[in-house]
């Protein structure tokens, strides 16, 4: 599944019912049936909205399922510092906190739907 051109992507054309999926990805699968039980609707539109906040989002599946996640954004773990070490306290007190990423975050949830709905184990 992809969000701009890429060489060497195999498989059958996979067309969903969203006009705005198909403008965003291009969809290839070994057969369109595998991609239809994939793309639920909830799915869809969740890969939609982080296709918003990730340039060129693709996602391909290997052959036993492993996931591959590529997109051209570099500033995904880029957080800012409160201060500089010249503020030394107030430094090692901002770095024993949990640092905010929320490109990460938001793309750690949208696995977490896919995931959800496409596990066939209840």
């Amino acid at each position: 599944m992809t969000s701009f051109a890429a060489d060497g992507i195999t498989g059958e054309r996979y067309t969903s019912d969203s006009g705005r999926f198909n403008k965003i990805f291009q969809v290839r699968a070994a057969e369109p049936m595998q991609a239809a039980r994939f793309l639920k609707p909830a799915v869809i539109v969740a890969l939609e909205q982080q296709a918003r906040q990730l340039k060129q989002l693709n996602l391909a599946f290997s052959h036993d399922g492993q996931l591959c996640i590529s997109f051209a954004d570099n500033d995904m773990l880029q957080s800012k510092a409160p201060c500089g070490l010249d503020q030394l306290a107030q430094f090692r007190q901002s770095i024993e906190q949990p640092t905010a990423l929320p490109k990460l975050s938001q793309l750690l949830a949208t696995v977490h739907q896919l995931l959800r709905h496409s596990d066939s184990n209840f």
